[in-house]
């Protein structure tokens, strides 16, 4: 059975409690929540704001070391050509819109109001960080650079699909995982405003 979490308690269950790679499902998308669940390597994720919200911890996951990205012709070809104008952190709100609105129109989002909403409040707070460029490869490939200039230690992009590893992503198991992340955690170092020079 999965647990349902006391929304007044800021507390998650034992990582054993995983069902399907589900926690725990209620809580809410504040930015105390939020904090801990990332401090944890549980991440919120559900289809719409009228389903409870499911908070998942899964057994692997895709990750990438900073600077591993796999960057074909095509796209080296692109940045090369240095055509496009690379910012972060200007407009954090409208970058999330338009990805809210781009997934919607095609395949559906994960991205609704109120994740826009907490996520927006997360930026407020310089925890969340947009790469802003018209071009999605593009922005990965800016955001590993950044990543690894400011010696960060891993992406997490949780799911594992055919796209991330063929952009490099590998799979590693939760404990491997969290052992990361803890070293990561530990350093307790949160970034400000940032500020790309590409």
């Amino acid at each position: 059975m999965t647990v349902r979490l006391d929304d007044s308690v800021i507390k998650f269950p034992p990582y054993d409690m995983v069902r399907n790679g589900i926690l725990a499902i209620g809580g809410n998308l504040s930015k105390e929540w939020l904090i801990l669940a990332y401090t944890k390597g549980i991440f919120p994720f559900f289809n719409s704001d009228s389903d409870e919200i499911s908070w998942w911890f899964p057994e692997t996951r895709a990750v990438m070391e900073p600077g591993d990205m796999k960057v074909n012709k095509s796209l080296k070809k692109c940045i090369n050509k240095k055509k496009f104008q690379i910012k972060a952190d200007q407009n954090f709100s409208k970058v999330i819109k338009l990805c809210a609105s781009t997934r919607r129109a095609y395949r559906g989002t994960w991205i609704t109001e109120n994740m826009i909403d907490a996520y927006c409040k997360l930026h407020q707070c310089n925890i969340a960080h947009s790469i802003e460029v018209n071009a999605s490869k593009v922005a990965f490939y800016y955001l590993n650079k950044y990543l690894l200039e400011k010696k960060f230690d891993l992406i997490d992009c949780q799911f594992v699909n055919e796209h991330l590893l063929s952009l490099g992503a590998k799979v590693i198991d939760s404990d491997k995982f969290l052992k990361i992340l803890n070293s990561a955690v530990a350093k307790n170092e949160l970034d400000k405003k940032w500020n790309v020079n590409f």
